[in-house]
Formats: structure tokens, C-alpha cells, sequence
């Protein structure tokens, strides 16, 4: 990870949809470290942009229009809480939390 900081590419990994899994084979958000584990300030993006994705292509794929439809407002609540400094978190510009940002996807889905 620290060759990964030098490059400036931890950030764009943090951002790339995916899953992790510790050593225990638990599951842990993107980004979660443990110099940020516990503090509210993961960038929730990943794990949403990664979800969005799987909607989108099962609505295309198997002609889900829910699922299709689902992925639309996940992609207006993302773009609309990723607009707002308020919403975004730390590493990304903003000065929101974790649950700020989600909160912000939220608020934006239901505009």
C-alpha cells in the first residue's frame, strides 16, 4: 500500500467498484484501512458505483426494467452527492463524512 500512496494511486484504487476481504475473510469496504478503520470517513463510492453497475447490467442483460430503472436513480443520487463538497469525503475534496456522503445518495434519489 505504501508503494501504491507514493504513485498517488491509492485514491483511484479506493474509487475502483470492488469488494475486499480480510484475513479473516471478513468483509471490509474499499478504502477501509486500519489508519481510517472506525472513523467514519471511508469513501462509500466504490461500494455503491459497484452495486449501481450490477443493477445496469442485469437490467440490460436480462431485460430487468426495475433493475434498469434502480441503477438510473443510484447513478442521479451518486452524481448528485458527489457534486456537493458537503457530501463528498476528505479524500475526494470534500468535507463530508461517510455518512454524509451516503445520506447525500439518498437525498438525491428521492429529488
Amino acid at each position: 500500500m505504501e508503494l501504491l500512496r507514493e504513485f498517488r494511486l491509492a485514491d483511484a484504487i479506493a474509487r475502483c467498484p470492488g469488494r475486499g476481504v480480510d484475513a479473516d475473510r471478513q468483509f471490509v469496504a474499499v478504502g477501509e484501512t486500519p489508519d481510517i478503520a472506525g472513523k467514519g470517513i471511508a469513501n462509500p463510492y466504490a461500494m455503491v458505483e459497484s452495486t449501481r453497475m450490477l443493477l445496469d447490467w442485469l437490467g440490460a442483460r436480462r431485460a430487468i426494467a426495475s433493475a434498469t430503472a434502480a441503477a438510473a436513480l443510484m447513478l442521479t443520487g451518486t452524481e448528485g452527492a458527489l457534486a456537493d463538497p458537503s457530501t463528498r469525503t476528505p479524500d475526494i475534496r470534500g468535507t463530508g463524512s461517510q455518512r454524509d456522503m451516503v445520506e447525500g445518495i439518498l437525498a438525491h434519489m428521492s429529488n
